[in-house]
């Protein structure tokens, strides 16, 4: 466990929480963000990170295909008029950007989306007052991926 802990650490995921910790011995972690981006050419992981970063990757590739399976088909039902509760949101198209624009509209995106995990992340009643989680991906590819 405490490999893979400091693993997670290098890559950015989780950092030490000493504070919550109930006495001196105790190592507590805590997630650093709610959201992963992929790569950072500055900062790149070493041989012994690309392994446990490839078996997270897939399990998050089952996750999104088993997430978007379930999203088009409810968007199906919501199309036919036959599910009329608001349960995600499908947006799909094209933009035409230079890359420092598109880095522009992503941080942006980043922004609203930080903006939008504070308002309930010290929330512990996941179902007060109607608060839901919501899991979100946003893919960009340039066309020559």
């Amino acid at each position: 466990m405490s490999f893979h802990l400091r693993t997670l650490a290098r890559a950015g995921f989780v950092q030490e929480a000493p504070e919550f910790a109930r006495d001196r011995r105790a190592r507590v972690w805590k997630a650093v963000n709610q959201s992963w981006k992929a790569g950072d050419r500055e900062s790149p992981l070493g041989p012994d990170d690309e392994a446990p970063l490839a078996a997270y990757l897939d399990q998050v590739t089952r996750d999104q295909q088993d997430m978007l399976t379930r999203l088009l088909g409810w968007a199906r039902r919501r199309a036919a008029g036959r599910d009329r509760e608001f349960r995600g949101e499908v947006s799909i198209g094209s933009l035409r950007l230079t890359p420092d624009e598109a880095r522009a509209v992503f941080a942006e995106v980043g922004a609203v989306l930080d903006r939008a995990r504070s308002l309930h992340h010290e929330s512990t009643d996941a179902d007060a007052a109607g608060v839901r989680t919501w899991d979100y991906t946003v893919l960009a590819a340039r066309d020559d991926l």
